[in-house]
């Protein structure tokens, strides 16, 4: 394997500057595993196309920076000696994600720290109702009900909007077994609904709609 370069990491989420891709990740995971001064340029390319999402997943954990700059380098050092292996290079971003999670995991696990996980660094937009959130009042009122819910949940709403990613890809990266995303979407969504904000706001539809009905 070439030496390959990677970049620094004094960046956040959302700082880290987003590559313009002119390659796929799986043509670039193929011309990485060709080797050669081609293979390493593919390398770096898949590097900084692919850095963000890794942060990502790293930002989640409450660690220290030197400790998420050594997951970071880490995350990389595993993907590169398992690239080979790797089974599905159209998905590749949520491979990275996986190992970037188990380096985390592992760090904190061995310090006896591990406490998954920080707000997001990105604010996702709650799925109730984009119609809903057009203005100001209605993303403050989302923004209010995502903040009282735990973890789990915000973490999995910041998967499917702000990452999109697909169930199984959730599924894959989190360990769950077939049909754990559909199942967890439904208990944080009923959360949502019980929420002071959210249940208040509805409450204001039904009735609108109600006067609507009997004009």
């Amino acid at each position: 394997m070439h030496e390959r370069a990677h970049p620094s990491g004094r960046h956040s989420p959302a700082t880290y500057p987003v590559a313009v891709m002119t390659h796929s990740n799986a043509e670039l995971v193929q011309r990485s595993l060709e080797g050669g001064e081609a293979g390493r340029r593919a390398w770096n390319d898949l590097v900084a196309a692919n850095s963000r999402a890794v942060w990502k997943v790293l930002w989640s954990f409450r660690m220290s920076a030197a400790d998420r700059e050594d997951a970071f380098q880490c995350t990389w050092l595993r993907a590169l000696e398992r690239l080979d292996q790797l089974r599905e290079p159209d998905k590749l971003h949520v491979w990275l994600m996986t190992i970037a999670r188990h380096e985390a995991e592992g760090l904190l696990r061995k310090s006896g720290r591990l406490v998954p996980t920080d707000e997001p660094t990105e604010e996702p937009v709650l799925p109730v109702d984009s119609s809903r959130l057009e203005n100001d009042e209605r993303y403050r009122i989302a923004r209010a009900a995502l903040d009282r819910l735990g973890d789990d949940c915000r973490n999995l709403i910041r998967l499917l909007t702000v990452e999109q990613l697909t169930y199984r890809d959730i599924e894959q990266m989190m360990g769950w077994s077939d049909g754990g995303t559909a199942i967890r979407r439904s208990r944080c969504l009923d959360k949502v609904r019980r929420t002071p904000e959210v249940a208040s706001y509805l409450r204001e539809l039904h009735t609108i709609e109600e006067s609507r009905d009997q004009s």
